[in-house]
């Protein structure tokens, strides 16, 4: 099934890179597209729905990478779950922002797809405009508080310069594929009130970052010919810790503190155009708070107040600040059979939905994206969506 879903994201990627490749919302004293991607392993829709902050509600999915204190779930007092809490087969998502989704409509209206003039046009017209798109697809295993989890995610983001380069590098693009195998797990104490977490990953890279000729990308088969030359090909192990403490039933306030990447993860290996390569993801410190009281007896308000990349002294606090609400219905978290949520972050306000039937759930989030280098803020809106399937249905606390 894992090589099924490795094709499946792998054609679904290349569709809207294949007949709109590579522009983006970009602004003319930020040209280079690498901080535009996504630093998650897999495409997390309850994330960008609440702005980006999650650490002190992350549960399921979301937990290994933003909060490890999460795994195995989150529940409101002592209770008795079922043994197998998670098994998606699988959990698929995928995203694009709204330069490349404007695009492809019109694409599609003037028949551009099968017209090389009509294409031309278009992109001409469109020069400039940033273009994203991501899918990711996992599979997860979880027993007790302990979590496996199999991810495969691919970003890419461009734009297309205006005019003609004289060397003909006339797109701006950076591309990253990862396939990530990860274990980890949690304690908690007797009272459900201090949980810690640990998870790390084994994950494998293959990334790009800059100018590219846009006549080379326009077939699959020339596409993968030039990504294998220009691409690097590197693996590193990363590893994220974190910690909850519920300080008290009553609203459950919550403060959350999580390291991802500690130590700094170092990617090692090779490219044909440089050789030997090696990058690096430095350590980041999250530190969150948050107030969770019950909706009746079926559902809770969580608003949560989050500082990301703490230790990042090269951007302003002004950047690294985000706020989330969400309003759950039949359960704590991702749990719910229902999911409301709205956030907001220096860039601009993110929204979402999740619907949780058991067996089969759906979430969509349309969120801002601060794809600025330094303290210099660009906006990108990108729409999300995940389907998954949870071959444990009853993972509700009984």
């Amino acid at each position: 099934m894992y090589t099924h879903v490795h094709f499946f994201l792998r054609s679904t990627i290349l569709i809207p890179l294949l007949f709109c490749p590579f522009f983006s919302a970009a602004s003319p004293s930020e040209e280079t597209p690498k901080t535009v991607l996504y630093p998650d392993p897999f495409l997390s829709t309850r994330a960008a729905g609440m702005g980006g902050a999650l650490s002190t509600l992350a549960d399921g999915v979301h937990a290994p990478f933003y909060n490890p204190a999460g795994i195995g779930g989150l529940h409101w007092e002592k209770t008795t779950p079922p043994t197998i809490r998670q098994l998606n087969l699988p959990y698929v998502g995928a995203g694009l922002n709204t330069n490349t989704t404007s695009l492809n409509h019109e694409f599609s209206q003037e028949g551009a797809k099968s017209d090389s003039d009509a294409a031309e046009t278009i992109l001409r017209a469109n020069e400039g405009k940033r273009q994203y798109a991501r899918t990711s697809g996992l599979l997860t295993a979880g027993y007790n508080r302990l979590i496996f989890l199999q991810a495969l995610d691919y970003q890419v983001a461009a734009f297309r310069k205006a005019g003609e380069a004289a060397d003909g590098k006339n797109l701006q693009a950076a591309y990253r594929s990862q396939s990530s195998t990860g274990i980890g797990f949690s304690a908690v104490n007797s009272t459900e009130t201090f949980y810690l977490g640990i998870y790390t990953a084994y994950q494998h890279r293959t990334e790009f970052s800059g100018a590219l000729n846009y006549a080379t990308l326009t077939t699959p088969s020339t596409r993968s010919h030039v990504l294998s030359e220009e691409a690097a090909s590197t693996s590193g192990t990363a590893t994220n810790a974190g910690m909850l403490w519920v300080l008290g039933p009553k609203s459950r306030p919550a403060l959350a503190v999580v390291v991802n990447n500690i130590g700094g993860t170092r990617y090692k290996g090779s490219s044909h155009a440089a050789g030997s390569t090696e990058t690096q993801d430095p350590e980041t410190v999250t530190v969150g708070a948050s107030i969770s009281p019950r909706i009746g007896s079926h559902g809770s308000f969580n608003w949560i107040l989050e500082g990301q990349d703490l230790t990042n002294q090269e951007i302003s606090v002004g950047k690294k600040w985000r706020t989330g609400m969400e309003i759950t219905w039949g359960g704590f978290g991702s749990e719910g059979w229902l999911g409301l949520r709205v956030g907001y972050n220096p860039t601009g306000f993110s929204g979402g939905i999740n619907l949780n039937f058991g067996l089969l759930q759906f979430e969509f989030a349309s969120s801002v994206q601060d794809i600025g280098l330094g303290n210099y803020i660009v906006a990108e809106r990108r729409n999300l969506a995940v389907i998954s399937v949870n071959a444990r249905e009853d993972v509700r606390a009984k």
